[in-house]
């Protein structure tokens, strides 16, 4: 699984690093912009995030701008939602206007910050990221028996 992390404050970003690299391949980056470039690089490579952690208070383009960008790509792409990455939203604040707006823009989850190891969305992610084994597969013994 391929899971990019999304946040300019380094012990975040390392935390999450250290819950979900056993999850799969992160990559972090700090800002906004240079999250979508490599979004789009990763799908034009046909190598897309599975997963993407976004910190709603970004430099730059923020989280929920974020967001919307990729969604409105994969729906530009023709990605049906089974296919879309995950996303999760993190931020230290939990005010009700930014999680209904991350929800508005297509977010599949909000976590709080700080970051518990504990969390149960790793474990749903777990969950996911053997079905989408299942997936592949399946797709790959009906190629072969073709």
């Amino acid at each position: 699984m391929r899971i990019l992390i999304v946040d300019d404050e380094m012990v975040s970003r390392t935390k999450l690093e250290l819950i979900l690299e056993s999850f799969g391949d992160c990559e972090s980056l700090v800002d906004g912009e240079e999250a979508l470039a490599l979004f789009h690089k990763a799908h034009l490579d046909e190598d897309p995030f599975d997963l993407i952690m976004l910190d709603i208070d970004l430099p730059g383009m923020n989280g929920i701008q974020l967001l919307s960008e990729i969604r409105e790509a994969e729906k530009e792409r023709n990605i049906e939602a089974s296919h879309q990455a995950k996303i999760l939203m993190t931020s230290a604040y939990r005010d009700k206007e930014r999680i209904v707006a991350s929800a508005q823009s297509g977010c599949d989850d909000y976590i709080g910050k700080p970051f518990n190891l504990d969390i149960e969305p790793a474990h749903k992610l777990k969950i996911d990221q053997n079905k989408l084994q299942n997936c592949r597969s399946n797709i790959l013994n009906l190629v072969n028996v073709l």
